[in-house]
């Protein structure tokens, strides 16, 4: 059922499927056992599309999306060594951080709303004078500037 890498995991499991027609299945394996896991929420299949955690579509022409997202409880880590650092996950706190951009072309300002993590490669790219649209994670994922830049 699995495919490449099965899984990765950390404050989040991504999980690879061979088809995505075992997402149903598998989604419903995991929520039976969602107690003994620890699992807050499961995504799976389009839902990663609706919570912004990829673009999937069952013929997955992104193969960097994964079938199914697992967001464990708070405090939770899936490992099978040891864990001395995050890189980011799906909770407030991973998701709300302060983010610094500095570049003769950039204006100063200061952004007092939302800003995702997802936006701060294109503004990188926009910095640099690249076209961020070149990248098909902007393209697909419908990903905004950050407004003002």
């Amino acid at each position: 059922m699995l495919t490449r890498p099965p899984q990765q995991t950390d404050n989040i499991a991504l999980i690879y499927l061979n088809s995505t027609a075992d997402v149903p299945a598998a989604a419903a394996e995991l929520a039976a056992a969602s107690s003994a896991l620890q699992i807050q929420t499961i995504y799976a299949g389009a839902a990663i599309t609706a919570a912004g955690l990829g673009v999937w579509t069952p013929d997955r022409r992104d193969p960097a999306t994964p079938d199914i997202v697992v967001q464990p409880r708070n405090g939770i880590i899936y490992t099978t060594g040891g864990s001395i650092e995050q890189h980011g996950g799906l909770l407030d706190d991973d998701r709300h951080v302060a983010c610094f951009a500095s570049n003769p072309r950039l204006a100063r300002q200061q952004l007092a709303g939302r800003v995702d993590t997802t936006q701060v490669a294109p503004l990188i790219l926009a910095a640099l004078g690249y076209d961020a649209q070149e990248l098909q994670a902007v393209r697909l994922g419908g990903v905004r500037a950050l407004p003002g830049f």
